[in-house]
């Protein structure tokens, strides 16, 4: 049996891809797709609707809607926020952000699990994401992380019925806003 060579491309080969609705995105040269289910859903638009509901300015995205990190990183954060203060991270002429924003949130699927929390984690702490959040639809729990001294320190995870603060938002969240139906 032979080993398949993988065919590695860059973000601005990507970019030149069609558009699409699909969830796809670059990691290392590589491009993974992922069709959301719907309880992964659920908790992006619950997350999304919450922080409409407590962010002052800036700009909250969902996917699908990429980040453009480099040559080879284009990752695809289910929701993400960029505040008013951060100059590392803008919309470019390509209709991308490009840089690190300051708040992540990756809902986790069974096929996409160990990719969220290991591979996107290494490149959220690499390029100075602030906060990062990985929710899972099937414990349900919202695991928390921040970023210090440019590594993403373990905060907590929280269930149902729990409430942490966010430093980035500088906001008490509720997970059973984000969790539940």
């Amino acid at each position: 049996m032979t080993d398949m060579a993988k065919t590695r491309i860059t973000t601005a080969e990507f970019l030149e891809l069609p558009e699409s609705n699909q969830i796809r995105e670059l990691i290392d040269g590589e491009i993974f797709v992922n069709p959301p289910k719907d309880a992964h859903q659920k908790i992006v638009i619950n997350t999304a609707l919450f922080l409409g509901s407590v962010i002052k300015g800036g700009q909250l995205r969902v996917a699908p809607t990429g980040v453009v990190f480099d040559e080879l990183n284009t990752p695809e954060p289910d929701v993400f926020w960029v505040s008013s203060e951060n100059t590392h991270c803008e919309l470019g002429d390509d209709g991308l952000w490009h840089g690190a924003p300051d708040l992540i949130i990756e809902v986790l699927s069974p096929s996409t699990a160990r990719h969220d929390r290991v591979t996107k984690f290494q490149l959220y702490e690499k390029y100075g994401v602030r906060e990062y959040w990985i929710a899972d639809p099937e414990m349900p729990s919202i695991e928390v992380w921040f970023l210090e001294n440019k590594i993403l320190n373990y905060q907590g995870v929280y269930g149902l019925g729990k409430t942490f603060t966010s430093r980035v938002l500088n906001a008490a969240v509720e997970t059973d806003r984000l969790l539940s139906e």
